[in-house]
């Protein structure tokens, strides 16, 4: 069931990602967040429905340290 939620979100997101990235003629769409840290399963189900839309997606490395406070938390280590 979980699994399900993960998919419907995925998908959403990637959909979301895809028609702006369209709008604005970009082929890559870079995906950050915490969420998708060691959750290899939404990786996943994003990559293979933005690849299915002919777009490049790029996950970051450290995910959740793209925002302000993210980046604060992790410079003040």
């Amino acid at each position: 069931m979980l699994a399900g939620v993960q998919g419907i979100i995925g998908e959403v997101v990637a959909s979301l990602c895809i028609q702006v990235a369209d709008a604005h003629h970009v082929e890559d769409i870079i995906y950050i967040g915490t969420t998708l840290e060691d959750n290899e399963l939404l990786q996943q189900i994003i990559e293979s429905y933005t690849v299915l839309k002919l777009k490049k997606p790029i996950f970051l490395d450290h995910h959740g340290y793209s925002g302000a406070i993210g980046a604060l938390l992790e410079y003040t280590k």
